[in-house]
């Protein structure tokens, strides 16, 4: 049981009046004392006054001041799903969500959404998660086209840790996450569980236009690649300068391909696994470097230089794996035909090759697919 758990259990067994009322003013961001005696007077008509105090008072309230309280996120989380389960009272929950609605009106639209967004998240089905990216969307696309909007980004950064997980889990919630994130200066919220997925392609839209680049020494080392402050010509990247920096490394080993996101502190020296072979950097903006072994390279003597790659993208769609032609019953390998042949030819060409069995991601493929099509120069 979590915390937030415990303290509403603890609330129930001493007030369970205050934890209906608590459960009934869930969807707002800030619960005024208006709205706690409406939601009391109109949708608990058994529960008594004292039932307020006892939750303006509670361990659920993550902050109280003379507007309002704030509801610990998870807690309200917690409540909004235990007002959707309640048995007899089907209505309750849309009952207390037109009461929210009505009172917040005049608040400012970014409020409004988040609330809405709080509703929507309850029963997510399909209708509800399109409804929620798209505001997300919406917010997402104002905060990158507009260069003055300090004050939404400083929303955003507040608002989203109060979304239940699996919403800030979706894209459009990174992406707001990102450019938020970007515009304030702060820490970028970086997911440990994404460190072998590709570096996203919509990073480069969410970055503001004047970030200024970071230097930084990038070298292959015994048994990994060492980033750093530049030491030489040699060695030297320029990457977007986000917080921490950010770098996804690529290499093929054993016939596939690898992939590895890295987070930089700025001024530190780093050292990260993968084999002494030829490596690719490719930074947020989609600029491209590769770490060359030099040839006499050998022992505690390794060396590498980096060359810039700015290469075009060229999505290969086509099949991979082996796959039987009906027609003749011949089995074909499209590994074979890619790597050795459809590949070389479009490094040749001096692009960048990329094919969708090459993505290191657990979501949908066609996820993939689509982001390939709109990003790439070439297909």
């Amino acid at each position: 049981m979590s915390t937030e758990e415990r303290l509403i259990e603890r609330l129930h067994e001493a007030s369970p009046g205050a934890t209906a009322l608590a459960e009934a003013v869930s969807f707002a961001v800030l619960v005024e004392p208006q709205l706690l005696r409406r939601a009391r007077l109109e949708l608990l008509t058994n529960v008594d006054v004292g039932a307020e105090a006892d939750l303006w008072l509670s361990r659920i309230v993550q902050s109280r001041g003379p507007e309002g309280i704030v509801l610990l996120p998870r807690a309200a989380e917690l409540l909004r799903l235990r007002l959707a389960a309640r048995a007899g009272q089907p209505d309750l929950l849309e009952r207390a969500w037109r009461l929210t609605s009505e009172l917040h009106a005049h608040l400012p639209v970014t409020l409004r959404f988040e609330e809405e967004i709080n509703r929507l998240s309850v029963n997510p089905d399909d209708l509800a998660l399109s409804r929620i990216e798209s505001l997300l969307q919406s917010i997402a696309g104002t905060l990158v086209q507009d260069k003055e909007r300090r004050g939404l980004a400083s929303w955003a950064a507040r608002a989203l840790p109060r979304l239940p997980e699996a919403i800030r889990r979706l894209e459009p919630a990174r992406v707001l996450a990102m450019a938020s994130y970007l515009r304030l200066g702060a820490a970028l919220p970086i997911e440990e569980s994404r460190s072998d997925d590709e570096l996203p392609e919509w990073v480069a839209w969410a970055l503001p236009k004047d970030l200024p680049t970071f230097r930084l020494d990038a070298r292959l080392v015994a048994g990994g690649v060492e980033f750093g402050p530049p030491t030489d010509a040699e060695h030297v990247i320029e990457v977007p300068a986000t917080n921490p920096l950010l770098v996804e490394m690529s290499w093929t080993e054993g016939g596939l391909r690898r992939v590895k996101q890295v987070s930089l502190k700025q001024g530190e020296r780093m050292r990260f696994d993968a084999p002494f072979t030829e490596i690719t950097l490719r930074t947020v903006l989609g600029d491209r470097y590769t770490i060359t072994p030099l040839p006499e390279a050998v022992g505690e003597e390794q060396e590498s230089k980096v060359m810039q790659q700015n290469r075009p993208l060229c999505y290969v769609a086509m099949p991979f794996g082996q796959k039987t032609d009906y027609q003749t019953g011949r089995m074909i390998d499209f590994d074979v035909i890619y790597h050795q042949l459809i590949r070389p030819a479009v490094e040749q060409a001096g692009l960048e090759p990329s094919r969708a069995d090459e993505v290191a991601s657990s979501g949908p493929i066609e996820k993939y697919i689509f982001e390939r099509l709109i990003f790439s120069e070439y297909v």
